[in-house]
């Protein structure tokens, strides 16, 4: 398969597609509300018993339409034409720039230098415990993804700090490079964690000079410490997240980047909730600078991604949409609500969804499927999901309910949106379940696409 349908622009909005296909003998006109998955449907022999016998070679032309009366209208016409005349009709609609379309095969990237990170403590409830994020939690996942054969496993190559610095701050990078060694230079005991931040009273427009300041003005909370290798894992979570984009860019087929540290609470120049560089933006990013004109980023994890939001919240070439528990009771608290829509060009293009404490599947099935629809109106073509499996019931640090089985559901909702998907790991900290859990949803991704 040569081409992408779902990046034919759509003015107005538009719901329906006329389309006209290539094929091995002759042409083959039609129309459809998803172009994507009826491209894949022709191309799988499941399409129109035209396309059975002739298989789609390219997707020559796309005109969009507000509604299916006045595409069947079209497509009547068109069929009526010559050759000739229905190549001038696809001139004048011209298909997207080649991309091969989405399969079935799952490619999966991981990277040991992941596990470099081994913190010891986390403030949590007023007391110092062992981290809920633990290199276990890799560990677990790659054990059930080997077992289960999910995919091919990719080891990605290293992609420097370029990538980090659009969309990071140069001098919090740089925070994040030293913070280690400054803190052992200045002879502190244990690891890093601040005491002190500036808050709305105090000066936050000056970056102290002494390490144990400078971790107040980057930390968005205290429950993350900096402990040796952190910058390193880091650094190669954000790795596993390009190179899994790449794959899917040159490709169109979905990956699964298994990234630790998670990167979704990570904004410009703040750290926290586990996160010290945003993967899913960076890969989003990437997406953008190799032609793609617009991606979306779903966050499903159950705390919301405040960094992403912050990073793209005044851009519409990224459509952020996040399910979380509602912020009035979960971290991160003052970031999530559903009147945070974006600013400037961004308004629109950033959507919660908070759900309280309990929310049944079935409700957040509903809630995800009005996402998609938002996704599709939107008109990207790309979709990058910020993976967290701590909607799990059993999960320690949350209150959704899902069952490892309905992981599997949740994957294929996944891949009804029909575009090229990148998955990348974030939360989940129920260390028994975690791999059954991430296993499930590609499993079922694959499942929806077949």
């Amino acid at each position: 398969m040569t081409q992408s349908a779902d990046r034919v622009p759509a003015p107005g909005g538009g719901s329906w597609y006329l389309y006209l296909l290539e094929c091995q003998r002759g042409t083959y006109v039609g129309i459809t509300n998803n172009l994507t998955r009826r491209y894949r449907a022709h191309a799988s022999g499941k399409g129109a018993r035209f396309t059975r016998a002739n298989p789609p070679v390219a997707l020559l032309g796309a005109q969009p339409f507000p509604d299916r009366a006045s595409a069947s209208r079209a497509e009547y016409q068109l069929k009526r034409q010559s050759a000739r005349q229905k190549r001038a009709w696809a001139s004048a609609w011209p298909s997207p720039d080649p991309l091969p379309m989405a399969g079935e095969t799952m490619h999966i990237f991981y990277l040991d230098k992941t596990r470099l990170r081994q913190a010891r403590t986390e403030l949590h409830d007023g007391a110092l415990v062992a981290p809920f994020e633990c290199p276990e939690r890799v560990d677990l996942v790659l054990k059930q993804l080997q077992q289960a054969a999910v995919g091919e496993l990719c080891e990605p190559r290293a992609y420097g700090l370029e990538p980090v610095l659009a969309v990071h701050d140069a001098d919090y990078v740089n925070f994040l490079a030293d913070c280690w060694h400054e803190w052992v230079a200045a002879g502190h005991e244990g690891e890093a964690i601040p005491n002190i931040w500036p808050a709305r009273t105090l000066r936050g427009d000056r970056i102290p000079r002494v390490v144990s300041a400078k971790l107040g003005y980057y930390a968005l909370a205290a429950e993350t410490s900096i402990s040796e290798g952190t910058f390193e894992a880091a650094m190669a979570s954000k790795d596993v997240a390009l190179g899994a984009v790449e794959q899917t860019l040159a490709s169109g087929e979905p990956s699964f980047g298994l990234c630790r540290p998670p990167g979704h609470h990570a904004a410009f120049d703040q750290y926290g909730g586990y996160c010290f560089f945003n993967n899913a933006a960076i890969a989003a990013q990437r997406a953008l600078a190799s032609g793609k004109r617009r991606v979306a980023i779903l966050d499903v994890d159950f705390h919301h991604g405040n960094g992403t939001q912050q990073i793209f919240y005044e851009r519409d070439d990224v459509l952020f949409i996040s399910l979380h528990g509602d912020p009035e009771v979960t971290f991160p608290y003052y970031s999530g609500y559903a009147d945070e829509t974006g600013r400037g060009s961004g308004e629109g293009f950033n959507v919660n969804y908070p759900l309280p404490p309990g929310t049944a599947v079935d409700t957040w099935m509903a809630t995800l499927d009005n996402a998609l629809a938002r996704i599709t109106e939107a008109q990207c073509d790309m979709l990058i999901v910020s993976l967290g499996v701590d909607i799990f019931e059993g999960d320690p640090i949350s209150a959704f309910t899902f069952k490892s089985d309905d992981f599997s559901l949740l994957g294929q909702r996944l891949a009804q949106a029909g575009l090229p998907t990148v998955l990348l790991m974030e939360g989940g900290y129920a260390v028994d379940d975690i791999g059954i859990n991430v296993v499930n949803v590609l499993q079922g991704f694959k499942q929806g696409i077949s």
